[in-house]
């Protein structure tokens, strides 16, 4: 095992993209998104991965890690065509990336659509929420680079609309989330369905102690990219406290909940905001109830 420590964040400004094994055409990828100087995680993780390396890489979020393994990936994978599997001509991807939220798959699809234009490749983002067929018909029009959420990607497995018998690359994004026990049981059905001789890459935040063992058992004498430590965010990302009191009423970036600011101050969802004709109707479940009048979503007395 190789390890990079995080003496690496003393990256040279000067460095370039080209400095680090790239290929013209995943360069003029680079260009279109703007990147002109690598980050550390990715100074240090794409020679390696070049290299055929299997990688443990943790990052804060913000600096990078979607590149640091997209980039080298599309290389490793580029000149195969978009290859079929039995009778059924089955899609069958080279490269895979598995990442547990929609929004994070989302991300993703922005960097690799982008390179993928100037390299020809192509991309397929499945993930849940999204139409079903919709995502057949463009895994069945051909797919280099599969990114999938766990269980959208094995809704399709188990349909038999996708194989992963030729998948060359494998990557775990957030990976301290995807072996931990709540993905886990999804994840390991993914593993056992990949080719036995692949090369794995883990990305993620931190790499806690807990999914050691796992991390071991999945990966052949990985290189080691260490840039966080545990609890320290980005440069790049911003942080901000707000102090509210218990009767403040507050909506969440979704609306979905907020607080009972006329009454008690405790949580209620979207369908029991304190609005005039839920007032009147609490109101006149109170006059009609014997005892102490209570708020309805609290055990403290009105």
């Amino acid at each position: 095992m190789q390890f990079f420590g995080s003496w690496g964040i003393l990256v040279d400004m000067d460095m370039t993209f080209a400095e680090l094994g790239l290929n013209e055409q995943i360069l003029a990828g680079v260009a279109d998104l703007g990147f002109t100087t690598p980050t550390p995680v990715q100074a240090q993780a794409i020679p390696e991965v070049l290299r055929g390396r299997d990688i443990v890489a943790s990052a804060q979020t913000g600096t990078g890690k979607t590149a640091a393994f997209a980039l080298p990936t599309l290389q490793l994978i580029a000149g195969t065509e978009p290859e079929t599997v039995g009778k059924k001509h089955t899609p069958a991807p080279h490269a895979l990336v598995v990442t547990p939220t929609r929004e994070l798959a989302q991300q993703i699809e922005k960097v690799v659509s982008v390179v993928c234009g100037r390299t020809g490749q192509r991309a397929v983002i499945v993930m849940g929420g999204a139409k079903f067929d919709r995502q057949i018909k463009d895994l069945r029009a051909g797919c280099d680079l599969l990114v999938a959420t766990p269980g959208r990607l094995l809704d399709l497995m188990e349909h038999g609309n996708v194989s992963l018998a030729r998948v060359q690359v494998m990557v775990l994004d957030e990976a301290d989330r995807m072996l931990d026990m709540g993905f886990w049981p999804s994840v390991r059905k993914i593993l056992a369905a990949l080719p036995e001789q692949r090369q794995t890459l883990l990305f993620s935040a931190t790499i806690p102690p807990s999914i050691k063992s796992t991390v071991d058992a999945m990966l052949h004498d990985p290189a080691v990219v260490e840039i966080a430590r545990i609890g320290e965010t980005a440069e790049t990302v911003e942080e901000h406290l707000r102090r509210l009191s218990a009767c403040s009423s507050f909506a969440g970036p979704s609306g979905a909940w907020t607080t009972c600011a006329r009454r008690c101050g405790a949580p209620i969802s979207r369908s029991r905001r304190c609005t005039p004709t839920a007032r009147r109707r609490r109101a006149k479940r109170r006059s009609s109830a014997s005892g102490p009048q209570r708020c309805r979503y609290s055990s403290r007395p009105t």
